[in-house]
């Protein structure tokens, strides 16, 4: 009876150890899953907030330009408007000096034929 016993348990740490292995890869499935699920959650998280402040901003600003002055100030801006009696004045950047013509470096035969003039 005992030899039978023996026999029937030399497989079971071999069992055992395959069971473990499988349970042990889909932990580890699972574990790796969670760690991109948070990494994706930080990265959605990150945008909302950047996008609630750009909410907040547009938000002010439509606030703003609900007011006369400010859409008066806008179309100034925009399309160059003015009311009647208003004077305009543009302020025009100073031109670079240009050059007649580029100046090219002489050629050597330009500079043996030049000595013999």
């Amino acid at each position: 009876m005992k030899y039978l016993i023996r026999r029937l348990m030399r497989p079971l740490p071999l069992f055992l150890a395959v069971i473990v292995l499988i349970v042990g890869y889909g932990a580890a499935g699972m574990v790796r899953s969670a760690m991109v699920l948070r990494a994706e959650t930080r990265v959605a998280e990150e945008k909302i907030r950047a996008l609630t402040q750009r909410k907040t901003e547009l938000e002010a600003a439509i606030y703003e330009l609900q007011t006369p002055q400010a859409a008066e100030r806008e179309a100034k801006e925009r399309f160059n408007l003015k009311k009647t009696g208003e004077r305009v004045v543009v302020v025009v950047p100073p031109e670079e000096k240009k050059s007649a013509a580029p100046v090219v470096p002489a050629s050597v035969w330009d500079r043996v034929k030049a000595i013999f003039h």
